[in-house]
């Protein structure tokens, strides 16, 4: 695994296999992926792969507690998704999680907002939105918004154009940092 694409696959793999299984809730996701992330709390950064595994083997649960010494990236990342958890439990608890419209987004009581609320969508959307990946007809369920979207012309200025038209080259990537999956954890909350 090199580039974002090949990331990008592999998530819709996984989400395929998922599909039709019992799901954790995402809170229970989130607590799995924090104590599955120790092992790796010394470390600057994961590979692709060591990112990969890590996010598909916190949906056998927690694992073993591993204790290192942790950086002050892994910190900063298991400090906010701790509030992620917090908020998922605060928004089940006032029966927020119920509403079925929860998806076009909610705030929590923190005043934080949320689209994602499963694993799957959470995984998909925090890969999407971090590091790229996704190809029209990927089988994810993700899709262009029809008409022209804002996006950066090459002098800096924004300007509009069609999604389709927009060149999305597969980015090698070498290392995942703690600030890239801290990027990662937010926008699997935040992007649709």
């Amino acid at each position: 695994m090199n580039t974002n694409r090949d990331f990008y696959k592999h998530i819709a793999t996984l989400i395929k296999e998922k599909q039709d299984k019992a799901m954790p809730p995402l809170e229970i996701y989130l607590s799995a992926l924090i104590r599955r992330a120790g092992k790796f709390a010394s470390n600057e950064s994961l590979t692709l792969s060591e990112f990969f595994s890590l996010l598909r083997d916190a949906f056998q649960g927690p694992g073993h507690a591993i204790d290192v010494d942790a950086n002050a990236g892994y910190l900063k990342w298991k400090s906010e998704v701790g509030r992620q958890i917090e908020d998922l439990q605060q928004m089940d608890q006032n029966g927020q999680l119920k509403d079925e419209q929860r998806y076009f987004g909610i705030s929590a009581p923190s005043g934080r907002y949320w689209y994602n609320f499963d694993p799957c969508t959470y995984i998909e959307c925090g890969t999407t939105g971090a590091l790229g990946g996704w190809a029209e007809g990927d089988d994810t369920g993700r899709s262009y918004v029809p008409g022209p979207v804002v996006c950066i012309a090459p002098d800096g200025s924004l300007t509009s154009a069609d999604p389709r038209d927009l060149d999305r080259e597969p980015v090698e990537i070498f290392q995942v940092t703690w600030e890239m999956i801290s990027e990662f954890s937010w926008c699997g909350q935040n992007y649709e």
